[in-house]
């Protein structure tokens, strides 16, 4: 038996409130902080100044022992900067901002085309995995919508022996509650949406190889 038009209509309308409450909230659920327990914080090199503040804050709140910046070279300016890296860059910039340089440890990552994130978390696990750190837990500060697609990504590439947790820095350019009401917003939005969609349904096995693959030839 088909379906009345009275269900078609009941259907119709659900899935379009669903669809509305889902567009409404797609920013929050990107912009995820869910923290682990552990002693080491890393900070991806390319946010604003004030999201490296904030990082600042939340090493001295968190008790944390050593902070990792992450990041691959500098696309634009690196010509006037000493500076070769957004991983470098960021590190000066803590110690200037008052960091204890010994808490401090930069990991540029290589060039990439595309997948900048994972190339950023592989360099921070070989860092680790060089410098004979067994901490087996790490905490990823990133901006806004941002967020959740680095928990994914890091997740992927550190493995199941590891807790990895996620700190979102509120974005000052997108309204988490109106983000559609603005081009910046929506553009912010629909990028890491489907860049986090895409991190789901990859073959993260393939990806995996092809990044370790290239950090290897590069040295």
């Amino acid at each position: 038996m088909l379906p009345t038009w009275r269900t078609w209509l009941l259907l119709l309308v659900t899935g379009a409130c669903g669809l509305t409450w889902a567009g409404r909230n797609a920013h929050e659920f990107l912009a995820i902080s869910r923290p682990v327990a552990t002693s080491v914080l890393v900070v991806e090199g390319w946010l604003p100044d004030y999201a490296v503040a904030y990082t600042i804050e939340e090493f001295k709140r968190g008790g944390y022992q050593l902070l990792i910046t992450s990041g691959g070279p500098i696309e634009r300016g690196a010509f006037l900067s000493e500076y070769g890296s957004h991983a470098a860059l960021t590190a000066a910039t803590l110690v200037r901002m008052g960091m204890d340089p010994a808490r401090v440890a930069a990991a540029p990552a290589d060039a990439a085309l595309r997948n900048r994130t994972w190339a950023s978390a592989v360099a921070v696990r070989d860092w680790l995995a060089a410098n004979g750190m067994g901490h087996e837990s790490v905490n990823v500060v990133s901006l806004g919508a941002h967020a959740r697609r680095s928990l994914a990504v890091y997740r992927k590439v550190f493995g199941d022996g590891w807790a990895v947790g996620t700190l979102a820095v509120p974005d000052r350019d997108v309204d988490p509650a109106g983000w559609w009401r603005t081009s910046q917003g929506v553009k912010v939005t629909a990028v890491e949406l489907l860049g986090w969609l895409y991190e789901v349904v990859a073959e993260s096995g393939r990806i995996a190889n092809d990044a370790t693959t290239s950090h290897a030839q590069s040295h």
